[in-house]
């Protein structure tokens, strides 16, 4: 079947599905009714630099987002962007904050590049932009997938040492973030993602489910979960579109894990069995080093065990092999 993918890798082939782009950022902001429409999206670009002048000094500052769509929303433009985290990161608002300043600022360079600078007046030559130039908004989602419940901020606030007088005179930066795998408030339309969210709530919970869900999406789950058992369960014997009640797969992917346990516990024994032969042999040969049986004993990888005894015989004695596996 192949390597699994990683999950970032997996999610923007996922969100290529312009439909399910949509329907993320309706349930987030709109209760999942349809203010963006799939149709309506086009890719922007991922990547946002601008330099900063501090001290006559010259700060270049480059970030690339996850995912950026823009959608025409009647008269205007909104730029989408989603970033993809399957770790807690603690300073997430600040991260969100520099990403959309960065956006804002390539906006005015292209604005500078763009407009006609014939007849602006000096203030809006010092400021590179005309006064009566109305930028893109830049709308940003975090999507957090991971198996802990996200416990970091969600906003500038959250991360101050502030009372609460000065928090009347601190500006704020909120972040808005979707913990997919613990989350339930929230209404997706498209049965995709319904779906992933309903699988991942199942498997980070350790709750049962005999729902019926896509082979698709407890791929994409397996591959978010790092469940490596679960993406193979997932993709195996069936088409990966079609329906399957989620607990059945699940109890597939654990009696795989049962028998592979099995069958690593019955190598190893067997193994240990050479050893203790091979220990024998070299007790008649020679005068063997006491901690020589415990060292061998104690590995549980079965792979070394086997190279150890494949390498007996590429020693030209075996008292030159007791000395190798001594020094090991």
């Amino acid at each position: 079947m192949g390597k699994m993918p990683k999950p970032n890798e997996a999610l923007k082939d996922f969100f290529k599905d312009n439909e399910i782009y949509a329907d993320i950022f309706n349930a987030a902001f709109f209760n999942g009714k349809q203010y963006f429409i799939g149709d309506e999206l086009f890719e922007g670009d991922t990547t946002f630099e601008n330099s900063i002048k501090v001290d006559r000094q010259v700060i270049k500052l480059k970030r690339i987002r996850d995912i950026v769509r823009i959608s025409k929303s009647g008269v205007c433009f909104v730029i989408l962007c989603l970033e993809e985290q399957d770790k807690i990161n603690y300073t997430q608002p600040l991260r969100e904050m520099l990403y959309d300043s960065l956006g804002y600022l390539e906006q005015v360079k292209s604005a500078v590049v763009s407009e006609e600078k014939t007849k602006w007046t000096a203030d809006e030559y010092l400021s590179k932009l005309p006064k009566d130039y109305r930028l893109m908004p830049i709308i940003s989602l975090v999507l957090y997938t991971g198996e802990e419940p996200w416990d970091g901020p969600k906003s500038l606030h959250d991360m101050l040492n502030i009372d609460e007088t000065l928090k009347k005179i601190v500006p704020d930066y909120s972040m808005f973030l979707i913990d997919l795998g613990h989350d339930t408030r929230y209404n997706f339309k498209n049965r995709k993602l319904r779906e992933l969210s309903e699988i991942l709530n199942v498997l980070y919970s350790g709750t049962d489910s005999d729902k019926e869900v896509g082979r698709d999406m407890l791929s994409l789950a397996g591959i978010l979960a790092n469940d490596l058992k679960l993406y193979t369960a997932a993709n195996e014997g069936a088409d990966k579109g079609r329906a399957e009640k989620m607990c059945r797969i699940l109890d597939e992917r654990d009696r795989k894990n049962e028998e592979l346990g099995k069958a690593k516990g019955i190598a190893i024994g067997e193994a240990k069995g050479i050893a203790m032969m091979l220990i024998r042999r070299l007790n008649k040969v020679g005068e063997v080093d006491a901690t020589l049986q415990e060292k061998i004993m104690g590995v549980s990888d079965t792979e070394v065990l086997i190279k150890w005894f494949d390498d007996v015989d590429n020693y030209t004695s075996i008292q030159e092999f007791v000395r190798e596996m001594e020094n090991r």
